[in-house]
């Protein structure tokens, strides 16, 4: 990217990037804090359907505060795109820690147990994750949990949802990773929080003792 900085944030590296969006650690001079900035993929998805899952990730997010659940600080806007400031977690990914093999049991009970407890924070103010995966929890050097990216999060309040939430999530459309969808989500069928149970238990799965090593790439 060509931007330096964007609304009252220093944008200083590159720390991190997935299928819709690339993440920046910035630093914001009003509060003397390093955040991370997060944009569309530069090249992907920079239309008005890829801004407006942006900001409904940031709005899905907003909503939410509990410990395991990365938090979301600000919103930016230029006319060339959009920015979710949001928490700096310093850490690895549960995939990357993953590669060199399972959790003992006590670590890995204790990370299910974070996750669970996000996850019922998220379903109680009616949004489904609909992409939770080992690449999409980040390990803190303290050991803690913490969820993130809600790009794909869907409301399960109809009657809240705004027509351009709706149009992104059409029954029918199939969106999340394969190897960790429900069965209901393969199929474009009507989703609840169920179908993050499901995604919930491969991730916990591949933290068991004796599980297979994960090969798994961000």
């Amino acid at each position: 990217m060509q931007l330096t900085r964007i609304g009252p944030y220093r944008l200083e590296e590159q720390i991190g990037s997935g299928g819709m969006g690339v993440v920046y650690r910035a630093y914001d001079a009003r509060l003397d804090r390093w955040v991370a900035v997060k944009f569309i993929q530069p090249g992907k998805h920079e239309d008005a359907v890829g801004r407006e899952r942006l900001r409904r990730e940031a709005r899905a997010s907003a909503r939410l505060s509990h410990p395991a659940i990365v938090q979301i600080y600000d919103m930016v806007q230029t006319e060339e795109s959009d920015g979710i400031v949001m928490e700096l977690v310093e850490g690895k990914t549960l995939s990357q820690i993953l590669r060199d093999g399972p959790f003992d049991l006590k670590q890995g009970l204790g990370l299910a147990r974070e996750i669970a407890s996000a996850l019922v924070e998220a379903h109680r103010h009616g949004v489904i994750h609909r992409d939770l995966k080992s690449e999409n929890v980040i390990v803190t050097a303290q050991g803690k949990a913490k969820i993130l990216d809600f790009g794909l999060a869907k409301r399960v309040e109809h009657a809240e949802a705004t027509p351009e939430e709706a149009a992104l999530t059409v029954d029918g459309m199939v969106l999340g990773t394969c190897r960790s969808m429900a069965p209901e989500q393969i199929e474009g069928r009507l989703i609840d929080p169920r179908t993050d149970l499901f995604s919930f238990g491969t991730c916990s799965t591949r933290c068991s003792p004796g599980s297979r090593r994960s090969s798994t790439r961000a």
